[in-house]
């Protein structure tokens, strides 16, 4: 959570999905492009894009292009 604090501050809301304390969703509004997929591909999976449905296809897209899937 600390990483997710430092890029985008302290006035998002973030809320744990259970008792592990790595496990957490974070609301937070941002401009999408290429400084932002590579933030979360820099956690290699750790992150899940969970909406809008529009940037995560985006993001679904370009991992399979990563990935050479089609």
């Amino acid at each position: 959570m600390k990483n997710v604090i430092d890029e985008f501050g302290e006035d998002i809301h973030t809320w744990y999905t259970d008792e592990d304390p790595d496990h957490f969703f974070a609301e937070i509004t941002v401009q999408t492009g290429k400084p932002f997929y590579a933030w979360v591909f820099m956690y290699g999976g750790g992150i899940r894009i969970m909406g809008p449905e529009n940037v995560r296809k985006t993001y679904l897209k370009m991992a399979r292009k990563v990935a050479r899937v089609k």
